[in-house]
């Protein structure tokens, strides 16, 4: 039972106020909630009508965070890694059945892909809520769910693990005999420690519990969203915490961008203006129109009452008095107004210069966009100059995944198999697929022209395979197969036969020849060793034929 369980619910730590307006300012830069009260005018510069007009055309940061993260899929796309999950007695059975009840945890989700699109987000996002476990009703099975910073009331962190949690009442009973703001007669809470799920309720007589559900987890069932600490709060903060001012930053000057293009990108007309012709300046006729009423319209249909020559259009005209004999006039009488081309520069380097900004403080490295001129790949996205400290950061996103993983299927252990699991052993993959197959498939070329390496060609080659079929395992394998079948995969013909190898050189000649006897499928299940005694023996039947 949690002690003092009146005075937790009724004094929150505070730190739950500053980790909801973080939860807020996140998901503000990540999914844009929040756009349109977060942008502030800009004193001495914009007046009411501007701030509105730029609050009504502001893009928010979603395509900017998405383009930052991008590169995390490679988290859950890298090639090495296993997964093990120890029992006390090693039960094939028992083993296979547990398996099977990671393979649908949530909505169809493997455990494994609701660590990549549910819990990522909430990584992000939302640092400090919880992945929870629920117990269904008949308390068979347990799934996890998704508490938001906002329905937590209170709770004490330990690493990413909580010693017991109070949440937001879900059901709240008011007195309709008393005025509005004193009519709640009763809250209704959950809370939970290492124990069990208490049902509690906060009344006029004070907080008590009055339903108690036991559980045999042996500790709260719940995981923090985030494992990274916060130097200041104690708390945990999110993996782009550093880049958080630098977003709202990108932000505002691109809102200020957009509302200068939408106003200011179209030339504006000028020109200069004579009175009218037909009412002479004054604005009206006589024997103007008859109006329903009886009375009549002596508006000069000519200029609309303004007494000046003018003509309909769909484009504004700024229109200028005709200066007197002493006054200068511009010839010719009329053109246009263009925005400075310095300012429009200006400020499109500086949206730029901080998303470089941005990119350089999270990444450890810049992008380069390429060139057409054929020196290098032009690509939209950009490549990072180094992939070291890509690698590095990674990294990091990695350990996050495997940690949380770890620490959910040890409840579900707990839960299934509590008296015989002992541990969840899941590593994750770390050779990440960042280079394109087009630049692996460049450096190959180039260290094969250079050095002919045979460690660093077999190393750039697999991760060529890896990276143009990442999508692909049936087609990786079958590639990798048929490579494995070539006795010099990095030399030309040219230099095989040089080598006076003749048995070698007709194992790579006919590698081709073979595959196109075999179906594909076969191929992949086929064991290499097996394979290449076929492949033997599709050689010797060509040289007896021969």
């Amino acid at each position: 039972m949690i002690k003092n369980l009146e005075e937790k619910y009724l004094i929150p730590d505070k730190r739950i106020t500053w980790a909801r307006q973080y939860n807020d300012k996140l998901m503000l830069h990540v999914h844009g909630v929040g756009l349109e009260g977060a942008l502030e005018q800009i004193n001495n510069y914009e007046n009411d009508k501007q701030k509105a007009a730029r609050d009504k055309h502001a893009i928010s940061n979603k395509f900017i965070t998405d383009r930052l993260l991008r590169p995390t899929d490679n988290v859950f796309s890298a090639k090495g890694g296993y997964k093990k999950y120890i029992f006390k007695t090693r039960q094939e059975a028992q083993e296979k059945k547990f398996i099977i009840n990671l393979l649908d945890v949530y909505s169809g989700y493997s455990l494994s892909q609701y660590i990549h699109r549910v819990w990522f987000d909430k990584y992000i996002v939302d640092p400090n809520g919880l992945i929870f476990m629920e117990v269904s009703e008949d308390g068979k099975e347990i799934y996890p769910t998704y508490k938001s910073i906002h329905s937590i009331r209170n709770y004490k962190q330990d690493g990413i693990k909580v010693e017991w949690v109070i949440f937001e009442p879900d059901e709240v009973i008011f007195d309709e005999e008393k005025p509005q703001n004193e009519n709640k007669k009763q809250e209704l809470f959950w809370s939970v420690d290492e124990e069990a799920y208490y049902r509690c309720v906060k009344d006029k007589d004070g907080v008590s519990i009055i339903d108690t559900k036991p559980h045999s987890f042996g500790e709260v069932p719940a995981r923090l969203c985030s494992d990274i600490e916060d130097a200041v709060s104690g708390w945990k903060k999110s993996p782009i915490d550093p880049q958080v001012e630098l977003l709202h930053k990108f932000m505002v000057d691109n809102s200020v961008l957009n509302i200068v293009e939408f106003f200011h990108s179209y030339p504006q007309q000028w020109t200069y203006v004579d009175e009218c012709a037909r009412c002479n300046g004054s604005g009206e006729i006589t024997g103007g129109e008859l109006r329903r009423d009886g009375t009549v319209d002596n508006t000069c249909p000519a200029c609309n009452g303004t007494g000046k020559s003018d003509r309909k259009d769909v484009t504004d005209i700024i229109r200028l008095k005709v200066p007197d004999k002493d006054g200068v006039k511009v010839d010719p009488p009329s053109g246009y107004i263009y925005m400075p081309p310095e300012s429009w520069k200006l400020m499109t380097d500086s949206v730029d210069r901080t998303w470089n900004i941005i990119i350089f403080s999270h990444w450890g490295t810049s992008l380069e966009y390429g060139s057409n001129d054929g020196t290098q790949y032009a690509t939209a996205t950009g490549r990072f100059i180094d992939t070291q400290p890509v690698n590095n950061r990674l990294d990091r996103y990695s350990e996050s995944a495997q940690l949380i993983h770890n620490s959910l299927a040890t409840l579900y252990g707990k839960f299934y198999h509590p008296k015989t699991f002992v541990r969840s052993d899941v590593v994750y993959g770390r050779r990440y697929l960042i280079e394109t197959p087009d630049q692996l498939l460049k450096r190959y070329t180039e260290i094969s022209n250079l050095s002919q390496n045979q460690i660093i060609m077999d190393i750039t080659f697999e991760q060529y395979l890896e990276s143009e079929f990442r999508d692909n395992e049936q087609l990786y394998a079958y590639n990798k197969k048929l490579s494995a079948l070539d006795p010099f995969p990095h030399l030309k013909v040219d230099t095989v036969k040089e080598l006076n190898l003749p048995e070698q050189l007709k194992r790579k000649l006919f590698v081709n020849e073979f595959k196109n006897t075999k179906d594909i499928q076969y191929i992949i299940e086929t064991p290499l060793p097996e394979l290449q005694e076929e492949y033997t023996a599709f050689i010797n039947q060509i040289n007896n034929n021969g």
